[in-house]
């Protein structure tokens, strides 16, 4: 169990990291909250290790790691079916007014 909450928390983790620095590229006028040391080799580095941490886990325990991966396409799926798409246009105004 532990296998298997750890190989989705470093997959999810990763793609964390992985938007935050597109979010920084795409948008380097927005506001910046805090400052990341090393940036931006520091998320280079923490992806490149959880790719080599699920590597490991997908070679050590492959049946636990196929399990993981099926749960997250399946629950991929249902999101995607269930979510609607967004609207083009603007927002409803009971959406953007305090």
């Amino acid at each position: 169990m532990i296998g298997y909450i750890g190989f989705t928390l470093t997959i999810f983790a990763a793609l964390t990291v992985g938007a935050v620095a597109i979010l920084r590229r795409r948008e380097p006028a927005a506001a910046r909250p805090f400052h990341m040391l090393g940036y931006p080799v520091t998320p280079v580095v923490f992806i490149a290790t959880s790719i080599w941490i699920a590597y490991a886990q997908v070679k050590t325990q492959p049946l636990e790691s196929l399990l993981v991966l099926a749960t997250l396409v399946s629950g991929a799926v249902v999101y995607f079916i269930l979510v609607p798409t967004p609207r083009e246009g603007p927002l409803p105004t009971e959406l953007t007014e305090p």
